[in-house]
């Protein structure tokens, strides 16, 4: 859900025939994934329905996580790496005073157009900028 997240798009679920044992017939899949889907799928529709932007005016200092902008406000920012990440991102002519990652829930902090995040392995943030 993260990566899908990270693209605007919202996530798909499919048996290993796309014919048999359906996600979604299966409560035992479903259920356990009920919190995933609270909190990662409103998420997805905010940053979808911003709408995705082809400059994201913001970059990363690593080369495996990804920037993408979202409409005016949003950044996701991802860690396509097997490792854990510092990442410092930067903004390119734009400032940024009041923040918010959603995915954490904490605020983000800029200085002179740059914020650092540590991210996990195939972890988002999504970051509001106000």
């Amino acid at each position: 859900m993260q990566r899908c997240l990270a693209y605007g798009m919202f996530p798909g679920f499919f048996s290993h025939n796309a014919s048999q044992g359906h996600y979604f017939t299966r409560p035992e899949l479903y259920d356990r994934d009920r919190d995933l889907f609270r909190k990662y799928v409103p998420l997805c529709r905010l940053v979808a329905e911003a709408g995705w932007q082809p400059l994201t005016q913001a970059r990363s200092d690593h080369a495996m996580i990804y920037v993408e902008r979202f409409g005016d406000r949003y950044l996701t920012v991802f860690n396509n790496s097997e490792e854990a990440r510092e990442v410092t991102i930067t903004l390119d002519g734009e400032t940024a005073t009041t923040s918010r990652d959603l995915v954490a829930g904490r605020p983000v902090t800029w200085r002179d157009h740059q914020t650092t995040l540590a991210l996990p392995s195939g972890g988002v943030a999504v970051i509001e900028m106000e």
